[in-house]
């Protein structure tokens, strides 16, 4: 048993599975459809979808996010073209056989991420020191408290403002009830 790769329609790797040693290359992997009901025809059952690939094809290693080109598989997979002569015809070698164009190098696998995303990876953003982050941590806590004494302030003028005012109601209360 061997690892094979599960890969989305765009190539990414979903997941892996296990098959037989002798299978390789790529295979259509098609999301399971629900049985039909008793009673329904079984002709209006609808068509397979396609979710994805089943890869046997080995990853190359210095990929970060792997991804399987499609289209040069369909590309690598086209019948060979045989070499033409001069007159046209398919060349032949000295025991009769056609001979075919080489096949073109092909890539399978490509990288998903962007030169971007892998510089971002190679080289992370610097975290601050202990003492870069203290200092940063004190200044916050400062504004804080400043901003806290602030509205200490501001809650205390307004408590002495609703007592001022509470003493004027009670002293208009007395003279218009007495």
């Amino acid at each position: 048993m061997k690892e094979v790769l599960l890969v989305d329609l765009f190539g990414f790797i979903t997941d892996v599975t296990l098959v037989d040693d002798n299978i390789s290359g790529v295979f259509p992997l098609y999301r399971e459809q629900a049985q039909p009901a008793e009673g329904e025809a079984e002709h209006t059952q609808p068509a397979p979808e396609l979710m994805g690939y089943t890869v046997a094809i080995q990853v190359p290693k210095g990929l970060y996010k792997p991804r399987f080109d499609l289209s040069a598989w369909e590309q690598y997979n086209k019948p060979l073209e045989p070499e033409l002569a001069a007159d046209g015809k398919p060349k032949t070698n000295e025991s009769g056989n056609i001979i075919y164009k080489p096949r073109s190098a092909v890539k399978l696998w490509t990288e998903g991420l962007t030169p971007e995303e892998i510089e971002a990876i190679r080289n992370p953003p610097e975290q601050p020191t202990a003492e870069e982050r203290i200092a940063t941590l004190t200044a916050q806590l400062k504004k804080q408290e400043e901003h806290s004494a602030t509205v200490s302030a501001d809650l205390q003028s307004f408590m002495e403002h609703l007592s001022k005012q509470k003493e004027s109601r009670t002293k208009l209360w007395r003279i218009f009830h007495l």
